[in-house]
């Protein structure tokens, strides 16, 4: 077994590789906003995201050949969407598996004591609306202790600030 000694004069041959059709996607991309974009290097961003992938490109313009800029990039069947900021890339994700969920796991962000509050408050309001209806302009219809429990209601619904 011979081994042979690299020759640091001795030029590394520029080994091109055949870019993925993600990466040709976002090529003509990068290149619609920048004309001149070239040496492009793509990093693969964790893995399978919902339809498409997530990259990390890096490309060079004629104007800045130093400097190396770099944008994060999805691609689907359907589109590719570049972003310049991680945060705008994580809005967007978060956006795609917002999408996808289902009733059942929406209906698990609300708090026990939201649902038992809407249980509450969905017949009280449905009772007011109904007894408003069938009385047909009355004013003798709906009494002021409803009318006040219907306002709280609302009042409190429609009051909070409620961040998650």
């Amino acid at each position: 077994m011979s081994t042979m000694a690299s020759d640091p004069k001795t030029p590394v041959p520029n080994i091109q590789r055949e870019f993925t059709e993600d990466e040709k996607t976002i090529i003509k991309e990068v290149q619609k906003q920048f004309n001149d974009a070239e040496n492009f290097r793509f990093n693969r961003v964790g893995n399978k995201f919902e339809e498409g992938n997530t990259y990390m490109v890096e490309f060079s313009t004629k104007e800045r050949r130093k400097d190396m800029s770099w944008y994060y990039a999805y691609v689907d069947k359907t589109e590719c969407q570049l972003f310049d900021e991680g945060e705008e890339a994580i809005v967007y994700m978060q956006t795609l598996l917002d999408k996808r969920r289902s009733f059942l796991q929406r209906l698990r962000d609300f708090d026990f004591l939201d649902i038992v509050g809407a249980l509450i408050a969905f017949p009280i309001i449905i009772a007011f609306v109904y007894i408003v209806v069938l009385s047909k302009g009355s004013q003798d219809a709906v009494s002021k202790e409803l009318l006040t429990i219907v306002s709280l209601i609302l009042g409190y619904y429609f009051g909070r600030n409620k961040t998650k």
